[in-house]
């Protein structure tokens, strides 16, 4: 089968700004794209990417990223597509008081798996991270996070938070979650935490009592849940291009459910 290896290195320069969408849909048995980014002192990317393979494509995207002082990113990845897709992200915060946002949702059904993996590397002081990942399962699709935040001796004042929580709406999907926190400094603020669940049934029956349709219930609750991760889209021309590929979903999976 064919395969495709795209090659992208993107620099942010000093003290500029730039916002990216990042779309991945094709079908093609194997899809490897590999993207490097820099940016540059005083520098802020928004970053956002789709992948949105077709069901047969294997996704096995590599990327990395390097901050300069006060950098700041606002990164988002939403996985929806292929049969087998790993997102893995590498990020250096390689000086001071940069800032970086890195989010994700992963959407299965059927027998898809989906792997979020990230490293956070504060190799410098005064700097934060902040990672929000949420995923939604249903058939026999399985969903894993893996991410490890690692704090350098030198690297005083650390804030690293990352928070992964799944919900399956199948007795058969799986989710797995392994968060790390590696800290050789002693003066930082770092937190991670993991949870898997299913709807609740008491706030499906309070809506339903309510005259909302069980299917309207499910779709209400379900948005909900993936609010706390599309919220952290900051550009809002990226979550207008992200939102309505979330709905989408939603949408056709209720219709299935229905």
């Amino acid at each position: 089968s064919v395969s495709t290896h795209p090659v992208i290195f993107l620099r942010v320069g000093l003290a500029a700004h730039a916002v990216v969408a990042d779309w991945h849909e094709t079908n093609v048995g194997l899809s490897a794209p590999l993207l490097g980014i820099d940016i540059a002192d005083d520098a802020k990317l928004d970053y956002a990417k789709i992948q949105h393979d077709a069901a047969t494509t294997t996704h096995l995207a590599a990327t990395g990223v390097k901050m300069g002082k006060n950098a700041t990113l606002d990164g988002f990845q939403l996985s929806i597509g292929g049969c087998l897709a790993r997102l893995e992200a590498h990020v250096l915060l390689a000086a001071e008081s940069s800032n970086c946002r890195l989010s994700a949702i992963y959407l299965g059904r059927n027998n898809q798996h989906h792997d979020i993996t990230t490293y956070m590397t504060h190799a410098k002081g005064h700097c934060q991270s902040n990672q929000v990942i949420r995923g939604v399962l249903d058939d026999s699709a399985r969903g894993v996070f893996q991410g490890k935040v690692q704090v350098a001796q030198d690297a005083q004042k650390t804030d690293g938070q990352q928070m992964s929580r799944a919900l399956l709406l199948s007795r058969k999907a799986e989710a797995d979650a392994k968060p790390e926190l590696e800290i050789y400094a002693d003066d930082v603020i770092c937190a991670h935490g993991a949870t898997v669940g299913e709807l609740d049934e008491i706030q499906l029956f309070y809506l339903t009592s309510r005259g909302i349709s069980r299917y309207d219930a499910r779709a209400m609750l379900i948005a909900a849940f993936l609010d706390d991760a599309v919220d952290m889209i900051g550009n809002d021309d990226l979550a207008a291009l992200l939102r309505p590929r979330v709905a989408g979903w939603l949408q056709a999976q209720e219709r299935v459910a229905a």
